[in-house]
């Protein structure tokens, strides 16, 4: 007998099928969109176990500009000029003392 097994998430008539569940064969058209877009394929129990194929995980990338407003900010650390944004300077990168503070103990009062 053949069966419908999903390759990746489906919603179809409020229920979620998970990677690796059965889908419903009744509606011709949701099983050719299925199999077509390769969301699901066709099992057969005499044949051994398949492994359904699992899309990775795809790291997002920026796709807008920075955040902050563009102005004149007079105590720019960086040539950006945006105003309401933390600049990116090696200082900060690499968490050391700027404007030469001390690092003062609480409590001691110094």
């Amino acid at each position: 007998m053949r069966r419908l097994i999903a390759k990746r998430a489906v919603l179809y008539q409020s229920h979620l099928y998970a990677v690796g569940d059965e889908l419903p064969v009744g509606d011709p058209r949701m099983i050719r969109a299925w199999v077509d877009a390769k969301s699901a394929y066709w099992k057969d129990d005499e044949n051994k176990l398949e492994r359904p194929v699992v899309a990775e995980a795809v790291k997002a990338t920026l796709a807008t500009a920075e955040p902050g407003l563009a102005g004149s900010s007079p105590d720019s650390e960086t040539a950006d000029n945006l105003v309401g944004k933390v600049p990116e300077t090696p200082a900060r990168a690499t968490g050391g003392k700027a404007h030469g503070k001390k690092n003062v103990q609480a409590g001691s009062g110094k």
